[in-house]
């Protein structure tokens, strides 16, 4: 998840040097850890024993959710719980290695403080960790013919750039983590564990996952939503979520420290329903592959990729044109052309990735690629 829960397309950084970015496989896979208490849960928490819902499983298996054990009103507060109480990541200026892998490496030693091994941490976060899913299934333990079936290239080299980036950021943290007692499967799964659950946080580039609020479940027509409360007289709703202050700069204990939220939608919620959010209203199916390791069942944002960027664009016109005209040349000078005009045109270079057409229309940018080409070399 994320405020926009963290998008592949945010992820900026790379792994480690040298290695570019990260991603997060198909149905939604979550092994659960028996439900010894979720209650107890969502009491640590809250800081409340009152709730209007409860952690189950669900009934269609798609593992654990949220569930209400009532009627909620329109627009009411489910859950509220304290930025002391977000497991977040150091901004991304301050990150070594990758968001995700920065996080796994403190998750496996806060699971070593509370099964006693460790000793540099207070085991604060003992509640939370005993109610994760003990595997989520993603692209990262694809096999290579896996990969290759996915039929989509650029998805399977953003699928092999991730595994790539694991296995490097492994070998440089491999003594640290062998000492610790654990292998790159344990490695693996805290990276995915934390994949399938985080909020991104754009102001401040930290990944959030928030206990308890992370047991909701996505759907693209959700009944809740998250929010923000700043103060007891200043709740962010969904338009201005990522207006979320940086938790390091909270006060642990003071009354005036902001709350992550989970509010119902303006319809209300019926005792009995599963409750949900959006882990990302505009994005398409390969996103929640990647990212969540799952596919939504019905997505109104799912698009095909035409091509991966620019010069791929201008490699396929250019062979079309040579196939009409032998002759043809320019492969090179129409790239820098049409690259040029659409940076200008939209700004910035991780502009010129991705050209997509959805059920909606067609990628924006790509009549003004379209355009270039066709004036730079007609005749």
């Amino acid at each position: 998840m994320q405020f926009a829960c963290s998008s592949p397309l945010l992820y900026s950084r790379a792994c480690t040097p040298g290695l570019p970015r990260i991603a997060a496989r198909s149905s939604r896979s979550a092994t659960s850890t028996a439900p010894k208490s979720c209650r107890s849960l969502l009491d640590w928490a809250t800081g409340t024993t009152q709730h209007s819902v409860v952690v189950e499983e669900l009934l269609s298996g798609a593992g654990r959710g949220l569930v209400a054990t009532e009627d909620i009103q329109p627009n009411e507060k489910i859950l509220s719980v304290p930025f002391d109480k977000v497991y977040s990541s150091k901004p991304e200026d301050e990150l070594e290695f990758h968001w995700s892998v920065d996080m796994a490496l403190r998750l496996l030693r806060d699971k070593q403080a509370c099964e006693g091994v460790a000793s540099d941490s207070d085991g604060k976060w003992c509640e939370w960790l005993g109610q994760l899913p003990t595997h989520v299934l993603t692209p990262l333990e694809f096999t290579e013919e896996e990969v290759a079936a996915m039929g989509d290239d650029g998805l399977a080299a953003e699928v092999r750039m991730m595994q790539r980036c694991m296995e490097a950021s492994y070998e440089v943290l491999q003594e640290e983590l062998q000492a610790m007692g654990c292998s790159y499967q344990d490695f693996l799964a805290a990276v995915q564990v934390l994949h399938s659950r985080c909020f991104f946080q754009p102001e401040t580039s930290c990944h959030m996952a928030v206990p308890g609020i992370d047991m909701a479940n996505h759907s693209a027509t959700p009944n809740a939503q998250v929010a923000v409360q700043h103060s007891p007289h200043a709740v962010q709703g969904l338009a201005a979520i990522e207006e979320v202050c940086d938790p390091s700069t909270l006060q642990v204990g003071s009354e005036e420290q902001s709350q992550f939220q989970l509010v119902a939608g303006h319809q209300g919620i019926r005792r009995g329903d599963e409750i949900t959010i959006s882990y990302g209203s505009m994005w398409p199916d390969a996103a929640f592959l990647l990212l969540f390791g799952f596919l939504p069942s019905d997505n109104p944002q799912n698009s095909c990729q035409l091509f991966l960027d620019i010069p791929d664009m201008a490699a396929c016109y250019t062979s079309l044109q040579q196939q009409a005209r032998p002759t043809f040349s320019g492969r090179d000078t129409l790239s820098a052309e049409v690259w040029d005009c659409v940076k200008s045109s939209w700004g910035g270079s991780e502009s010129c990735r991705g050209l997509f057409v959805t059920k909606h229309g067609m990628d924006g940018r790509l009549p003004v690629a379209f355009q270039v080409s066709s004036s730079q070399h007609a005749g």
